[in-house]
């Protein structure tokens, strides 16, 4: 289980990603955490698990309020 220290490290090692509405933390059955751009799922031009930290990006859209769920 993740702890808030462990939460915003990785928050801040995702870079922009983390307050995109687009990202989507996804972890591996070995407890391994990924963190996924569901832009690619439309736009080929954007990598589905790209390098982090992520420093700036074109499609980045701000999280709603209310949670950090993709549009769909």
């Amino acid at each position: 289980m993740m702890n808030d220290r462990d939460s915003n490290e990785q928050a801040a090692a995702a870079g922009v990603c983390a307050g995109c509405a687009y990202h989507r933390w996804i972890t591996s059955d070995r407890g391994s955490r990924f963190l996924r751009c569901e832009r690619s799922r439309t736009d080929p031009d954007y990598p589905r698990f790209p390098v982090l930290p992520v420093r700036a990006c074109r499609g980045w859209a701000p999280v709603k309020a209310g949670g950090d769920d993709a549009p769909r």
